[in-house]
């Protein structure tokens, strides 16, 4: 399923595809869904192995602006098709119970 790159299209040629590989697996996803379950930043619970697998170069303020964007929209799409409420303000809600479902 392809990513909305809303206003990071000058990067998401280089970026996007890999960032989104990158959260579409499984083991990230399910960090991204338990931190967010615990009320943490999904984004900060992937950041060491982001940084790991693609360098500092992740650390630049737009690659992290489009980084936090895919999160929502990997976490969105999950959330729609495991049938969840996909609306930003419900995820904090909806995570825990995914979470216990995933253990």
């Amino acid at each position: 399923m392809p990513y909305d790159k809303g206003i990071y299209a000058d990067i998401a040629p280089f970026w996007g595809d890999r960032l989104w590989g990158f959260l579409a697996e499984t083991p990230i996803l399910i960090r991204m869904l338990k931190a967010s379950g615990e009320g943490l930043s999904p984004a900060e619970a992937i950041a060491d192995e982001l940084t790991r697998r693609f360098g500092n170069a992740v650390k630049e303020k737009r690659v992290r602006e489009l980084t936090g964007y895919l999160v929502w929209q990997a976490l969105e799409r999950y959330l729609v098709l495991k049938g969840g409420d996909s609306s930003r303000s419900r995820h904090v809600e909806r995570m825990p119970a995914i979470v216990r479902g995933m253990r």
